[in-house]
């Protein structure tokens, strides 16, 4: 999985136990009143950080290494799968109506 994408700062942490209430896979533990995150089950859906009243949970960030690679060019277009529907639906649909050079 995406290990360290969501994170906890546990001194605002205060177990409420909302984020395990809300997370599919059950990946949350807690050990000395405060939740922590079991990578090894955990799909990064965020509905922990949604839910976290507290603040507690956060989003590491790749904004700064995203603008670093537009910058250098050294970046790539990468379409969902969802475009082939969205194209079979829409005949004159191409990769360019959802791109930008």
């Amino acid at each position: 999985m995406l290990d360290g994408i969501i994170f906890v700062e546990k001194e605002k942490c205060k177990a409420c136990s909302a984020c395990l209430q809300v997370c599919e896979t059950k990946s949350i533990s807690f050990q000395d009143g405060k939740s922590d995150i079991i990578n090894e089950s955990c799909l990064n859906c965020g509905l922990c950080v949604l839910i976290c009243s507290r603040g507690a949970r956060k989003y590491r960030s790749s904004l700064e290494k995203v603008k670093n690679l537009i910058r250098a060019k050294k970046t790539a277009v990468i379409l969902a799968p969802s475009y082939i529907i969205v194209a079979k639906k829409n005949i004159t649909a191409r990769p360019s109506n959802f791109a930008a050079p």
